[in-house]
């Protein structure tokens, strides 16, 4: 996928050569634990394991462990989404960036069926709003207006978002990774060796 190369450039992420040198240790360990070989390495189990003890086996640099968010931007990474930007020589996240209709589509479409039918109704060369990200929520989840009340009401505190929620507002990518880690189930869903979805 081309994302390797800035986990081990260690002139440019001394923290992400550490963090995937850790990443192979768990992985060994995963093998003896399990009586297993790498072949058979339940890829999502072994991920989890290593979110869940905060390693960093993201190539952002700008995104740290210690972020309230950091898990959930994670998930959103390893699933598939915002492949991110190089800034000089640096691999970044860039959370504050506006969410675009294009960068979302194939991975929602690769995972839900149901996403498809929204995107044919919906899709646009813009950004996404709130209100459009609450409606594919809605949509692909069979959710209803609980989805809209909860945003509201844990917007400042639980979500830790600043300002005030607006649906006319942009989705800034660090906000989709945390609406994709509540609403979502899609890390849950098995991947292959490859990093491809198990269909």
């Amino acid at each position: 996928m081309g994302r390797g190369k800035y986990l081990l450039n260690e002139k440019q992420n001394d923290s992400g050569t550490i963090a995937f040198s850790k990443a192979l240790g768990v992985t060994a360990g995963y093998l003896a634990f399990f009586k297993t070989d790498a072949s058979k390495i339940d890829v999502r189990k072994l991920q989890a394991e290593l979110i869940n003890f905060s390693n960093a086996i993201i190539p952002y640099q700008d995104v740290r462990a210690e972020d309230s968010h950091f898990k959930a931007i994670v998930k959103c990474y390893l699933t598939g989404f915002f492949l991110g930007k190089e800034q000089g020589n640096k691999y970044i996240f860039d959370k504050n960036a506006a969410v675009r209709f294009e960068e979302i589509k194939p991975v929602l479409n690769d995972i839900y069926t149901r996403s498809q039918l929204w995107f044919l109704d919906n899709y646009r060369d813009e950004d996404l709003t709130w209100k459009d990200l609450i409606s594919l929520i809605r949509f692909i989840s069979f959710k209803g207006d609980e989805v809209d009340r909860q945003i509201k009401k844990d917007w400042n505190t639980k979500f830790k978002f600043e300002g005030e929620y607006n649906s006319e507002s942009k989705v800034t990518r660090e906000q989709f990774a945390v609406m994709t880690d509540l609403f979502s189930t899609a890390f849950a869903k098995a991947i292959n060796l490859d990093g491809t979805f198990v269909k």
